[in-house]
């Protein structure tokens, strides 16, 4: 009886050990909605496509990728397009992430381009990039207040940060 109960205890802790991906547009359709039903260490894997939003992550360590996740080809990198809704007058980052350093961000294979605010502002998080474009991003590409970053294979192209 003892092997059963320990047996049915390991399963359901490799049940929960197991992350999950979650689709966009396919299963959530949008990106702050995939966030939020996200668990730590979860992948929200989105499809080919532009997105227009502004996205706020806190207290969870994620993976945000395109298809380029899974093809390795760089195409996938121009053919996902990450937007603000903000305007030039609004606060909001494209990203906006806060919490503490024990919690990872990892981004790959995304453009951000003409972004009028900074398409990300961390606070306290470690940022892993991989794969990125930055764009004619008016706003900045990055604000990084303490926290760590790791960034790789990243394109930083025709941006700028005025008094924002």
């Amino acid at each position: 009886m003892k092997k059963i109960l320990l047996l049915v205890t390991l399963f359901f802790t490799v049940l929960q050990l197991h992350a999950a991906i979650l689709h966009v547009p396919t299963e959530y359709e949008s990106i702050q909605g995939a966030v939020d039903e996200a668990l730590s260490g979860d992948t929200i894997l989105l499809a080919n496509g532009t997105y227009t939003e502004n996205v706020t992550i806190s207290g969870k360590s994620l993976t945000i990728s395109s298809q380029f996740m899974l093809t390795q080809q760089e195409a996938d990198i121009d053919a996902t397009v990450w937007l603000s809704a903000a305007d030039q007058f609004s606060p909001k980052n494209t990203i906006y992430v806060s919490g503490s350093r024990t919690y990872i961000l990892s981004l790959s294979g995304i453009t951000f381009k003409n972004n009028p605010k900074s398409a990300m502002y961390f606070s306290g998080y470690n940022f892993k990039a991989s794969h990125l474009k930055f764009e004619n991003n008016t706003g900045g590409a990055l604000d990084i207040w303490d926290g760590d970053a790791t960034i790789k294979h990243t394109l930083f192209e025709s941006n700028s940060k005025g008094n924002n």
